[in-house]
């Protein structure tokens, strides 16, 4: 046999053994899918599907995971806890509770249950045993974002903003993509006057998700604190990644006010006040820079609009009292000073009791006072935080319940409902 000949018998011998192993490289690949749709099937793998869909509070992928696991009977708590789920995400939370109550009994599903359980309850007004139930969850797994992040949310509700931020630290460090807890950290650090952590927190929001459904308010928020830091041209900076707005107008006039630009700042004053006329901070720096340059009939004219739109605003009635001075009419100068040293007080004394109340979450005659006075400075939306945490506490307190009632029935706007409407 020629070298030809020998080449030719080697060609074809591979060929054969090539289209062979093609032939068992089909099979296996065949076999393999077979067997990842086996697995993908498996009760084992559908339920973990549903574990990443709970995490994520996706409903529909659970819907189709319980239809699976249903006809599983060893898989009886994991069923029912994604019942409990679907039927908490309709709302029907007493109907939930029957089925959590089931997978509560089942080492496998019992923290799962016992979050969402506790949120269950705190959605029906169960304010205890809400709490009761998030505390032994974490008693289990000290880890659990749900849990951790519910108590934060439950402690925040109550005005205790110590502990509320102790939790919501906790959940971010066992759910590290998780943005939120760290958004509301950051709001309950700002409340606190605490700026440099709301800053820290609001911004590992950002970087977690930069495109969350709040992140335009979030980069509001962080250029308000920066100005309270008296970091102005940082906060300048901030509002560069802010949407073109009434707040963020607001917040550059005051960042320009106190960097001396004060013809930028009126100018910025005008056009958030153009787009929102109540805008009480703006027509507040917009009163103060008539006033300094002698124009007290336009002061008067916003500080008016702003009396008009917030009875109880303390620095607009400091204002009047200068202007009123200034055109001569003493006993309309010498009222607006006294209502602005009443409202003092009472501003004074709600701070007094705020951070009293963040440290004594069980307090409910605290709770009582602090709406009383938020009623009285007109931050009605405060008043009614208030009120339902004397009532979380305490269910059958009439005081509070027939409170809450009043102010949900007048419904007024809220004074402090906007980033730019806190500056100070």
């Amino acid at each position: 046999m020629n070298r030809g000949e020998n080449m030719n018998g080697f060609v074809a011998s591979r060929s054969e053994r090539l289209r062979s192993a093609a032939s068992w490289f089909g099979a296996l690949l065949v076999f393999g899918g077979w067997l990842a749709l086996v697995s993908w099937h498996r009760p084992a793998a559908t339920y973990r599907r549903a574990e990443l869909a709970l995490d994520a509070d996706r409903v529909e992928p659970l819907q189709y995971a319980l239809l699976e696991l249903r006809s599983h009977v060893d898989y009886e708590p994991q069923s029912a806890l994604l019942t409990g789920k679907l039927l908490l995400a309709e709302n029907r939370c007493d109907a939930a509770l029957e089925w959590l109550e089931i997978a509560k009994r089942f080492p496998s599903t019992e923290v799962r249950a016992l979050a969402l359980g506790g949120e269950a309850l705190y959605r029906t007004g169960r304010f205890t045993a809400a709490g009761e139930a998030w505390t032994l969850a974490i008693e289990l797994s000290p880890r659990n974002a749900d849990a951790l992040r519910w108590l934060g949310i439950a402690y925040s509700d109550l005005g205790a903003n110590h502990e509320a931020r102790r939790y919501l630290q906790f959940a971010a460090e066992a759910a590290p993509d998780d943005p939120g807890p760290l958004r509301l950290e950051g709001l309950l650090a700002k409340e606190e006057s605490a700026f440099e952590d709301a800053v820290t927190a609001f911004r590992e929001s950002l970087r977690r998700d930069p495109d969350q459904t709040d992140a335009n308010l979030i980069h509001l928020e962080i250029a308000e604190c920066l100005y309270s830091l008296g970091k102005d041209e940082e906060a300048l900076k901030a509002l560069e990644l802010c949407e073109p707005g009434s707040d963020a107008l607001t917040i550059r006039a005051y960042a320009n006010a106190h960097l001396g630009r004060t013809d930028e700042a009126l100018r910025d004053c005008l056009q958030a006040v153009d787009m929102k006329p109540k805008q009480v901070k703006a027509l507040l720096l917009e009163a103060k820079i008539r006033f300094e340059r002698r124009e007290h009939k336009a002061a008067l004219a916003c500080l008016e609009k702003v009396v008009a739109a917030e009875p109880a605003r303390v620095e607009a009635w400091y204002q009047l009292a200068a202007v009123w001075q200034r055109l001569g009419r003493k006993d309309e100068a010498a009222e607006a000073g006294r209502k602005a040293a009443e409202l003092t007080q009472l501003e004074e004394r709600f701070a007094n009791l705020r951070d009293k109340a963040s440290l004594e979450p069980a307090d409910v005659g605290l709770r009582l006072e602090l709406g009383r006075i938020t009623r009285q400075l007109h931050h009605f939306t405060d008043a009614r935080r208030w009120y339902r945490s004397a009532l979380y506490l305490d269910p059958s307190n009439q005081a509070a319940a027939e409170s809450l009632r009043e102010l949900l029935a007048l419904s007024p706007p809220d004074a402090r409902s906007s980033a730019a409407e806190s500056l100070e």
